[in-house]
């Protein structure tokens, strides 16, 4: 995925269309590798060979925690987190950011 983008709407509309999105994951480009039973040892190389890094991306929940950051506007998203959910918000957006800026090899 490239160009992953976030936008919050609290009522059901019948269209792609966002109203004023944030971009999320910047920099990089998300590829899930998905497999059942054993690692293949063709992703082994692509990892490998494309210097790859593996990082949990929850499109969607961290859409939610920048939109909670960003104070979205109070008439539409009330977000009153609890002090535990607050932390793990936090620490989701810490991780983030070193993500982005410190490649973990996979």
């Amino acid at each position: 995925d490239r160009q992953i983008q976030f936008a919050f709407e609290p009522k059901t509309l019948f269209s792609t269309q966002m109203q004023n999105p944030t971009r999320l994951f910047t920099k990089n480009v998300v590829l899930e590798l998905k497999f059942t039973g054993r690692f293949p040892d063709w992703f082994a190389e692509l990892v490998r060979c494309f210097n790859l890094w593996q990082s949990s991306a929850a499109k969607y929940v961290d859409g939610i925690a920048l939109s909670t950051e960003m104070q979205a506007d109070a008439a539409t998203f009330v977000p009153v987190p609890s002090p535990e959910l607050e932390e793990k918000l936090h620490s989701r957006r810490d991780s983030q950011k070193k993500n982005q800026t410190e490649p973990v090899l996979a």
